[in-house]
C-alpha cells in the first residue's frame, strides 16, 4: 500500500515537472520572440508659406539745420506710412525710433572746407512687422517707386526676414505621419524575413528642423520643414 502511494506521489511530481518544463519553454520561447525588434527613421517634409514678414529700412538725409532735420524726417515718415498702408500693411504694424542726427561741427576732425553747409546728417530707421507677408513682399519690389516721392530707402538683402511661427498647429500631424512611414518600412523588412511588425517598443518625438526650399535664407516666404522620428518595432515570427 505504500509503495503504491510512493509510486503515485512520484508520478505527481514528475508530471508537474513536466508542465513546468513546457509552461517555462514557452515563456523562453515568447520572450525571445518579443525581444526582437528593428529601428527604423520614419521622415515627412513639407513647404509651407511664411506667416510673418520682417522689414528693415533706412532713410538717410543731409540738412542746413536741425529743424530742417526734424520737418524732412516728419514728411518721409508721412510718406512712408501711406506708402505701406497702399500695400495693404498696417499701421499698428510699422514701427520706427527717433532719427539719429549726427552734426559734424562737433567732431574736432571737421573741416568747413570739404563739408562746406552740410551740417546734421540723420538717419531715420523703419521696422515693418506683419503678417500680411505678400503686402510686404509687393512693398519691397516696387520701392523704386519712392523715388519719385524723393525718398531715397536704404535696404540690403539681409534686412528682409520670412519665418512660419505656426509648427506647432502642423506638429502633431507631421509626428503621426512619420510613425506611419515609419511603420511602413518596418513592414518591409519584416516581408522579407518572413517575420510580422509587432508594436511600438520606443520612440522619440521628432527632431524638426527648418530650411528654405533651396538655401538657408530667411528672405525666401517659401519654408521647408522636415521631421525624423526614430521608431524602434518588436517583430514576431
Amino acid at each position: 500500500m505504500n509503495n503504491k502511494k510512493i509510486t503515485l506521489s512520484l508520478l505527481i511530481i514528475s508530471i508537474s515537472l513536466v508542465i513546468s518544463a513546457v509552461i517555462i519553454s514557452d515563456v523562453v520561447v515568447n520572450s525571445r520572440k518579443f525581444n526582437r525588434s528593428i529601428v527604423i527613421k520614419g521622415s515627412v517634409q513639407r513647404e509651407v508659406k511664411a506667416d510673418l514678414g520682417i522689414w528693415y529700412l533706412y532713410m538717410k538725409d543731409v540738412s542746413d539745420t536741425l529743424s530742417d532735420t526734424q520737418k524732412k524726417a516728419a514728411l518721409k515718415l508721412k510718406l512712408m506710412y501711406e506708402y505701406l498702408e497702399s500695400k495693404g500693411i498696417k499701421k499698428s504694424e510699422i514701427m520706427h525710433n527717433m532719427t539719429y542726427v549726427y552734426d559734424p561741427m562737433k567732431n574736432e576732425f571737421y573741416s568747413p572746407n570739404t563739408l562746406e553747409k552740410q551740417k546734421f546728417f540723420s538717419t531715420l530707421k523703419l521696422v515693418i512687422s506683419t503678417r500680411n507677408v505678400d503686402g510686404l513682399q509687393r512693398a519691397i519690389l516696387d520701392t523704386s517707386s519712392l523715388i519719385s516721392k524723393g525718398l531715397a530707402v536704404t535696404t540690403e538683402p539681409w534686412h528682409v526676414k520670412y519665418l512660419f511661427t505656426k509648427l506647432n498647429d502642423i506638429k502633431l500631424e507631421m509626428i503621426e505621419e512619420a510613425t506611419k512611414n515609419a511603420r511602413e518600412s518596418a513592414e518591409k523588412f519584416a516581408l522579407n524575413s518572413n517575420s510580422k511588425v509587432g508594436r511600438i517598443k520606443r520612440a522619440n518625438q521628432g527632431n524638426f528642423s527648418f530650411e528654405n526650399t533651396y538655401t538657408y535664407d530667411d528672405r525666401l516666404m517659401i519654408k521647408k520643414i522636415k521631421v525624423v522620428s526614430t521608431i524602434e518595432f518588436y517583430l514576431i515570427d
